[in-house]
């Protein structure tokens, strides 16, 4: 029996699609919060579904699949040699003008920022999005509707995704072609399975520019994406814990300082303290400085006026520390 995938997870990184198959576990599971987020989003569909058929537009879908109970849409598949694709398309339009009777719709209910960089960048901003859109329209053999809304402001642009042969035309709507084919994800599935069967993970670094990179969960899996090899230790956790619970106490510790230099400088300003002043108040001592400035070096420009050999004498380097740099993440 063929592996299944899921189109949605389709255009995903080579390395994390391969960690599914072997069986590895991603580094958060799916909590209450998530299951909250998936009905808004899907609230959300609903609601750009709906400005769709204000526009006049006939949709078909939206009802709870009758084959995957616990989600919405329209059961969709492809199956290849090596592999089986799954996943549920939100709707179809119905065309009776048109080539075929309907097409298929995707809906994306985006938040501002995203949704400003779709406009911007289309598809090549959003490879995940590229790839299960190519699911679907293999899936359904001809070209698709893309619509996506803003859920901030709650406008919605439309798009018209890979129509070769000119055979829809929705006024309004841009017309897009994918930067890659149904055959790229093939390839990569079968790569995927290549290495699966090798029971081997493939070697890709984590990439911090990377969105994908970013919010994957198998990212511990990658050299640079997480350099231990225990993910779960105890002394680690504990290590993060403590630094976590550390850089809240700096930042509370920053706040109330500025706070209180807040209060002393009026006190100075309004009592008229000089330079050298000194006061004190329920166990702590301050001494007014005055105002002073910061010089610094411009090294650049010192490098022009002097040799390297000069340089070298001036310069003193430090014993070495090792260069530990955490990072809050959740």
């Amino acid at each position: 029996m063929n592996p299944v995938y899921r189109m949605s997870e389709a255009g995903g990184c080579i390395k994390a699609l391969t960690a599914v198959r072997l069986g590895y576990e991603p580094s958060e599971k799916r909590t209450s919060d998530d299951e909250e987020r998936l009905l808004y989003y899907t609230w959300c569909e609903d609601i750009a579904a709906l400005q769709l058929t204000n526009r006049g537009y006939v949709l078909e879908g939206g009802d709870t699949c009758n084959i995957c109970h616990n989600r919405k849409g329209i059961h969709v598949e492809v199956e290849t040699d090596l592999f089986n694709l799954t996943g549920h398309l939100d709707r179809r339009i119905l065309t009776p003008n048109s080539r075929h009777s309907s097409y298929p719709v995707e809906i994306k209910s985006l938040g501002r920022f995203s949704s400003d960089n779709f406009k911007r960048h289309q598809f090549d901003g959003f490879p995940d999005y590229v790839g299960q859109e190519l699911c679907y329209l293999q899936a359904e053999g001809k070209p698709g509707v893309y619509w996506v809304m803003n859920r901030d402001s709650g406008q919605c642009t439309g798009y018209i995704v890979n129509d070769f042969d000119n055979e829809l035309n929705l006024p309004g709507f841009e017309k897009l072609v994918l930067p890659i084919t149904f055959d790229n994800i093939a390839e990569r599935l079968n790569e995927v399975e290549i290495f699966a069967n090798a029971v081997q993970l493939p070697d890709v670094e984590y990439d911090s520019s990377n969105p994908q990179c970013k919010w994957c969960g198998f990212k511990y899996l990658c050299r640079s994406g997480n350099p231990t090899s225990e993910p779960t230790s105890e002394k680690l956790i504990t290590a993060s814990e403590l630094y976590k619970e550390s850089k809240g106490f700096e930042s509370q510790a920053k706040d109330r300082y500025d706070q209180a230099k807040s209060i002393w400088t009026d006190h100075i300003m309004s009592n008229g303290l000089k330079k050298g002043d000194k006061f004190k108040a329920a166990g702590v001592s301050v001494s007014y400085g005055g105002q002073i400035t910061r010089k610094s070096v411009d090294e650049s420009k010192l490098a022009e006026l002097v040799s390297s050999d000069i340089l070298s004498q001036v310069y003193k380097e430090s014993k070495p520390w090792e260069d530990i740099r955490p990072r809050i993440t959740e």
